[in-house]
């Protein structure tokens, strides 16, 4: 009778859908460019401060009920983060309080590794917030007057814009192509905030103030405005230093242009940017200690992240043994714990749960991904990241700067809460660094 019982249960605990059906359903769950609504249906708050640092949303949102007339915050940390999801909950709250809320990607309008030029980044802010103001109240006249007087603005000071219908919404497209390819446009966007550049930002602001003023009708507030993806400004190894000076001169010498009439905006930047506006770091999910040893606490928390995406709630049906080999494995970035999970499903095609040869070959894939393929980190990286393995707060040269972004911005390198943030080095690295 034992016996049976215990087959009763085993076959109860199986998913109720075939194999291939759950691996299937499974794998978009983990997929972010084939999951819908992923940051709405699969959002899972973590809240133990020891795993993931201050909470930002939070904070961003006392931060806006406080500030009486308008703020400009930074947001940071390594691509895979969850910045964007982060952000996109701080926006929910807000607009649960009352307020409109804004966001415009700034790779929409820019090409990220190209410097950035203020002559075409504060344009590129105006297009962003005006085309966000089109998708907040899109039966309103307010977003075609916004882009009416956005481009005559241009005329004014005898620029040549492209041909876009005011009837329409932006076409960010031909907005991104006038921005970076256009040479003749930039130089006299360049020209303008060299000779006229009070006016120019005045004249933008007043755009800005009035898209404020339409939209505080409309709730309880100041409105606030998220520009996305500025953090992803790095370059190439050829204009690496070209990129960074670009984008650390934009925030140290035009921060009077970057804060907004009207508006709580908030940056989402590279960590290395220092300027006068708070900066509040995005930590990884804390799943080892200094020591190297597993951080329970953290790995539990994304345990709950995997099994809210899996079929019946329940990701060990897939992984079985091997869960916490797989969360580990992921230094506690979102971006690898996602692509070992949909690597870990199209290497077991019809099989579950997975075995360890099939974890290995997940781990090598997105191991490859993480070094740049065949090329590989370079010596000098690799003695980044065993002076990191050394010190946990080791601060880079500046001749080691190039690298260690390119490591960061790559998932190479961590950085933990306690305290001072601490870095470590991605799980996945070991084995090369031991070598």
């Amino acid at each position: 009778m034992h016996g049976i019982w215990t087959i009763m249960a085993a076959m109860a605990a199986l998913p109720q859908i075939s194999v291939e059906d759950y691996l299937r359903e499974f794998y978009r769950n983990v997929d972010d460019r084939q999951a819908l609504d992923v940051r709405r249906r699969f959002y899972l708050q973590l809240d133990d401060e020891s795993v993931r640092g201050m909470d930002i949303s939070k904070h961003l949102l006392t931060k806006v009920n406080y500030a009486l007339n308008g703020s400009a915050t930074l947001i940071s940390g390594p691509r895979g983060s969850g910045k964007s999801s982060e952000l996109f909950r701080f926006g929910r709250m807000v607009q649960e309080s009352g307020r409109q809320f804004l966001y415009a990607d700034a790779e929409d309008y820019l090409k990220p590794w190209e410097p950035l030029e203020a002559g075409t980044f504060l344009p590129a802010v105006a297009a962003g917030m005006i085309q966000a103001v089109q998708r907040v109240v899109p039966h309103s006249q307010v977003g075609k007057a916004l882009q009416s007087d956005y481009f005559a603005m241009f005329k004014r000071f005898r620029l040549s814009v492209p041909e876009i219908q005011i009837n329409v919404p932006f076409i960010a497209a031909t907005l991104r192509s006038w921005f970076t390819e256009d040479e003749s446009a930039r130089k006299a966007l360049r020209e303008v905030m060299q000779s006229q550049r009070k006016v120019f930002r005045d004249s933008l602001h007043e755009i800005i103030q009035k898209a404020s003023q339409e939209l505080v009708m409309e709730s309880q507030g100041l409105p606030v405005f998220v520009f996305d993806s500025v953090d992803h400004w790095r370059g190439t190894r050829n204009n690496y230093d070209a990129v960074r000076d670009s984008v650390e001169y934009l925030f140290q010498e035009m921060s009077e242009e970057l804060k907004l009439p009207g508006f709580h905006v908030v940056y989402s930047v590279p960590t290395y940017v220092k300027c006068d506006f708070v900066r509040l770091p995005m930590l990884n999910v804390k799943v080892m200690q200094e020591d190297g040893t597993d951080y329970s606490p953290g790995i539990d928390q994304l345990r709950k992240v995997l099994d809210k995406r899996a079929p019946d709630d329940d990701s060990s049906q897939f992984f079985g043994e091997y869960q916490t080999r797989i969360i580990r494995g992921s230094g506690g970035l979102f971006r690898d714990l996602l692509l070992l999970s949909s690597e870990s499903i199209l290497v077991a095609k019809t099989n579950m749960p997975v075995t360890e040869q099939m974890i290995i070959r997940a781990e090598s894939i997105v191991r490859e991904q993480m070094t740049g393929g065949a090329s590989g980190l370079t010596k000098e990286q690799y003695v980044i990241l065993s002076e990191i393995q050394k010190n946990r707060y080791f601060r880079p040269e500046r001749t080691q700067l190039s690298d260690f972004d390119y490591l960061e911005s790559r998932g190479a390198i961590l950085s933990y809460p306690n305290g001072d943030p601490w870095l470590g080095v991605h799980p996945l690295l070991q084995p090369r660094l031991e070598s």
